[in-house]
């Protein structure tokens, strides 16, 4: 991200592999100020 220059616009939600995780890193990053205009999730 930060050879595209996107570097200061990213963030990263590390939480547990499991479904609880998975809705607590949505939450996170729906509820913040910054909404993100995209997401990529990771399945274990």
């Amino acid at each position: 991200m930060k050879r595209h220059g996107l570097g200061d616009e990213t963030t990263v939600c590390r939480t547990a592999c499991s479904d609880e995780g998975g809705y607590k890193a949505g939450m996170s990053l729906l509820t913040g100020e910054d909404r993100p205009t995209a997401a990529l999730g990771l399945s274990c």
